[in-house]
């Protein structure tokens, strides 16, 4: 089966500045369209589940990693679909505070990881230890939802996935174009 390239385009402009960001997925599937609607399907049923509502997706872009391939689809966002579902209410930390997960594959060898901003706050953690039990609770159910719900999710070996496990709040920097052209929030 074909291996797409999904990445599941975020972006928060509040007072606290205004940055965008992704998280790429491999998904096996038939198109760049396919592979776009489940990555609407990634945001809406996984990552929105643990994302504060200051956080929304604005897009999907799914391309082929076939070489000399260059079809893909972007794929917006529908505004309903747009925030995260979790309220923001506390002190937010800055955006390179992270959750990081480790996606193993069926085959041994190194996990893919997958870093999140969820716009952590004071209150989520505990000298760098999540402690927040509803965002805890949210983040497994979103990623439950990938492991049961999308078994076409791959690594970019093609490699099936087996299984995640949350290692905890870690330091991503965010890249250089990150606060370039940043889209408005929904209303």
């Amino acid at each position: 089966m074909p291996l797409f390239k999904v990445s599941v385009r975020k972006a928060v402009n509040d007072a606290g500045g205004a940055f965008k960001w992704s998280n790429s997925y491999y998904v096996q599937t038939d198109t760049p369209g396919a592979a776009a609607v489940l990555g609407r399907a990634i945001w809406v049923n996984a990552e929105a589940v643990f994302h504060r509502s200051r956080v929304f997706c604005y897009e999907v872009y799914a391309t082929t990693v076939a070489p000399g391939d260059n079809s893909y689809v972007i794929l917006p966002t529908p505004e309903a679909d747009q925030p995260g579902q979790i309220a923001g209410a506390g002190d937010q930390l800055p955006l390179f505070n992270v959750i990081r997960v480790d996606l193993p594959t069926v085959l041994p060898g190194r996990p893919s990881r997958k870093f999140y901003r969820p716009t952590l706050e004071e209150g989520d953690q505990t000298n760098g230890i999540l402690t927040n039990a509803t965002l805890l609770a949210a983040l497994n159910a979103g990623l439950t939802y990938l492991w049961e719900e999308i078994p076409e999710l791959a690594d970019e070996s093609n490699n099936l996935f087996n299984g995640y496990t949350i290692r905890g709040i870690t330091s991503r920097r965010l890249g250089k174009f990150a606060s370039v052209a940043v889209p408005p929030a929904p209303a």
